[in-house]
């Protein structure tokens, strides 16, 4: 016997004033200046919600997660790695980190996938606050590096970008993906994978 449950009414939210800033900025001093290309800030989220307190599940989509923070910062062992960073991507866009050698652009990478701890600011990727949800993230994050993806076309999605490059290998034999796809395997997959090359 099922029991019919009827469905939650959707919430409503209160459009965006016009004439905002662009989407996301970093201060020139300290850290990687960030960029959001199509300059659309995500409508704003409903807080978590998570019936017997179990994390949010991260909103499926193809085009990708959002990415929100606001005055995020990283402190080192030497002092401050980034400081003051704000970015604001909806899902699918491309953003680009710009900066010399040394600024902090991997650890801000990797801070916002959830393998490093932010000391300071607040931020959301797939609407999961990475502080409280870093595991949630770091399972549904990935970094990897992709050779020849230099010149990236505005026009297309990160998704796109790496559709065209698995087409361009298939095809002409150049850049192999396989450090994309090993940063893409689940950490079960991982852990099998390690225990695999420690029984060899």
């Amino acid at each position: 016997m099922t029991r019919h449950q009827p469905e939650p009414e959707p919430e409503h939210h209160p459009e965006p004033a016009a004439g905002g800033g662009p989407a996301s900025q970093a201060p020139a001093g300290h850290g990687p200046e960030v960029a959001a290309p199509d300059g659309t800030p995500d409508a704003p989220r409903p807080k978590d919600a998570s019936p017997a307190g179990r994390a949010p599940a991260p909103a499926e989509s193809r085009e990708g997660a959002s990415v929100e923070a606001d005055g995020i910062g990283l402190k080192g062992p030497r002092g401050w790695v980034f400081r003051d960073v704000r970015v604001e991507a909806a899902a699918g866009s491309v953003v680009a980190l710009t900066g010399a050698s040394g600024t902090g652009r991997t650890c801000l990478l990797l801070a916002l996938t959830g393998r490093m701890r932010l000391t300071e600011g607040e931020a959301r990727v797939g609407g999961l606050r990475l502080r409280k949800k870093a595991s949630a993230v770091r399972r549904t994050a990935a970094l990897a590096h992709v050779p020849g993806v230099d010149d990236l076309e505005p026009s297309l999605t990160v998704g796109e970008h790496l559709r065209e490059r698995v087409l361009l290998q298939r095809r002409y034999g150049i850049a192999p993906l396989a450090a994309l796809k090993a940063a893409l395997r689940s950490p079960r997959q991982r852990r099998a994978d390690a225990r695999r090359l420690h029984d060899e």
